[in-house]
């Protein structure tokens, strides 16, 4: 049997709207699955009733071939026999237990000298060596961080459920926490699912993604399929896509569209459309907008399209830079690139994008 996770369910509340899970999931093959969507739409609901803290009103849950939760057969198995690591987002220590006492919760049928060379080479594995006699309070929020991903793995589980992982650290400790964590998911080769709202976290974590809006799944599939193909607006919303425009088909040729935004007429591949459909919505990604002083004749990008820049902000090691190109269009670059083009409010440029990196939705 395959270590994937299956999971069709429903939780309901008396005071909002139900959870309704409609066939979550996993790969077979260890790796990281990222629950993704806005604040509110049923990710954590979703990792408890996964977890066994909760439990659904209808449904069934199974992991390895084996039932967690099935209401019609009316079984149900708690949290403490489903073999799964847990991380909530307050991390959950024992604020009166050392490090080392809350990484060997849970090792108590393990012999002593194994349990503590067990704790001793995941603490050094996650680089908190020599900080085992410290109390919770006496460590900053990424060592906190830490010690709960490692009393989370020490047992080896089966399943490692993460939620908002790196949510209550600073904007500097969760930007240099985050390759750590992957590379940390990637040594211990368990099966992930981590819940997040970040869009950046979900790049830089992910292997997979499932996408949540309004207690429901509307796409899951490999990470980067899904931020570049997303099948409806409301998922291209909610990945944050950049440039969103109301688009017409005005002729299909040889697997490619010609679509009009505000007049400006651009080249798009033709995936699974509807072969009469001509209102469409097209979605460019900012980091697939590359920027020319002047008309670059050696670029291989179908569309270039003049454009001014608007406006330049920073977003951390990048810019995220305005254009007015007949519509508004994002571009992300590096300080370097900007600096190099010499771009500033005003600046007048060439904006390139490949026939495949726009992506066209039906119009609903």
């Amino acid at each position: 049997m395959s270590a994937q996770l299956h999971a069709s369910f429903v939780k309901r509340f008396s005071e909002r709207a139900s959870i309704q899970v409609e066939n979550l999931q996993t790969p077979e093959q260890p790796c990281i699955t990222i629950l993704f969507g806005a604040s509110g739409c049923g990710k954590t609901t979703v990792l408890r009733c996964l977890a066994g803290l909760e439990k659904p009103d209808a449904g069934k849950i199974s992991f390895d071939g084996q039932i967690w939760s099935d209401s019609e057969k009316h079984i149900y198995l708690p949290a403490r026999v489903r073999d799964i690591g847990f991380v909530p987002q307050d991390y959950g220590l024992f604020p009166h237990l050392t490090i080392e006492r809350n990484v060997a919760y849970g090792l108590d049928k393990m012999p002593t000298s194994q349990r503590r060379q067990r704790v001793a080479e995941t603490l050094e594995w996650i680089g908190l060596t020599g900080l085992a006699a410290r109390l919770p309070r006496e460590l900053s929020g990424g060592q906190q961080q830490r010690v709960a991903l490692a009393r989370a793995v020490v047992r080896r589980p089966r399943l490692l459920l993460l939620d908002e992982p790196l949510s209550a650290l600073d904007a500097p400790t969760r930007q240099s926490l985050r390759g750590e964590l992957r590379g940390w998911l990637r040594h211990f080769a368990i099966p992930t699912l981590l819940v997040t709202h970040d869009r950046q976290e979900a790049v830089a974590l992910g292997d997979d993604l499932v996408v949540m809006h309004n207690g429901r799944i509307v796409q899951q599939g490999p990470l980067q399929e899904v931020f570049s193909r997303p099948c409806h607006l409301a998922v291209a919303s909610i990945l944050a896509v950049e440039t969103i425009q109301p688009a017409q088909i005005i002729e299909r040729a040889e697997g490619l569209a010609t679509i009009t935004i505000h007049g400006m007429h651009l080249l798009a591949m033709i995936e699974d459309l509807p072969i009469n459909t001509r209102e469409v919505v097209a979605c460019i990604r900012a980091e697939d907008v590359m920027l020319s002083a002047g008309f670059d004749t050696h670029a291989s990008a179908r569309n270039r399209l003049p454009g001014v820049v608007r406006s330049l902000t920073p977003d951390g090691p990048l810019v995220r830079v305005e254009l007015d190109c007949g519509f508004p269009l994002l571009a992300l670059l590096t300080k370097q690139a900007c600096q190099e083009l010499s771009l500033a409010p005003g600046s007048t440029v060439h904006a390139m994008i490949k026939a495949q990196k726009i992506h066209l939705i039906p119009h609903a």
